[in-house]
């Protein structure tokens, strides 16, 4: 069982859906955005390249935070910290903003 690709939408949200009910399918969504949470933060921390990161990956990190903003408010709404995908969620913004 694997997520379905960042820019397909309908998917997502169907894999979300699933993920309301089912265990392994919020640990597979849990795990890759925990991912792409440690990478921005390397970013905001020098470690990784903001630029190259940007140029490789910009776009699908922007379909990401679109595609999966309604696991990552229910998370944000079931008590975890308000802070959850904080670091992803403003790298991503910083780039729109450009």
């Amino acid at each position: 069982l694997g997520l379905p690709r960042d820019s397909d939408a309908a998917a997502v949200t169907a894999f979300i859906d699933k993920a309301a009910k089912d265990e392994h399918h919020r640990r597979l969504i849990s795990d890759y955005l925990n991912y792409w949470e440690e990478i921005a933060t390397g970013v905001r921390f020098g470690v990784l390249d903001a630029d190259m990161l940007r140029t490789l990956d910009g776009p699908r990190l922007a379909s990401i935070l679109v595609n999966y903003r309604a696991h990552i408010d229910r998370i944000r709404s079931n008590g975890t910290p308000s802070t959850f995908m904080v670091e992803f969620e403003n790298l991503v913004k910083d780039w729109t903003r450009d």
